[in-house]
């Protein structure tokens, strides 16, 4: 992704930006648009950096199954009412045999087993 000049300026001059487009361990796509820099050089560093890290945590995506169920269960078990929690708890134990399948190799043959 290109590095771009910002129409507003900060005190210090700073006006360069990237952004930049990536997938998340889950898969989705995120856009990242980074702080402002000096100078365009700084910025292109910046952006080289961010791929770069962004790369080790997709290749290292070995989150589970149940990990990813588990961090869904917490953030719906603020959002939801009291009397639906005994039914996502009823849906846990049928995907107890995918439990420690990595999301990234997961595949709908592997749940049919």
């Amino acid at each position: 992704m290109p590095v771009y000049k910002s129409k507003r300026i900060t005190k210090d001059g700073r006006c360069y930006f990237f952004k930049v487009s990536y997938k998340d361990i889950y898969g989705n796509s995120k856009t990242y648009i980074s702080k402002s820099f000096k100078t365009k050089k700084e910025a292109e560093l910046e952006e080289a950096n961010f791929k770069i890290n962004i790369g080790k945590l997709a290749s290292k995506s070995s989150i589970t199954f149940k990990e990813a169920y588990d961090e869904w269960y917490q953030h719906h078990k603020n959002t939801v009412k009291i009397q639906t929690l005994p039914k996502y708890n009823n849906y846990f134990k049928h995907l107890e045999p995918i439990f420690n399948t990595k999301l990234d190799e997961f595949n709908l043959s592997r749940y049919n087993l």
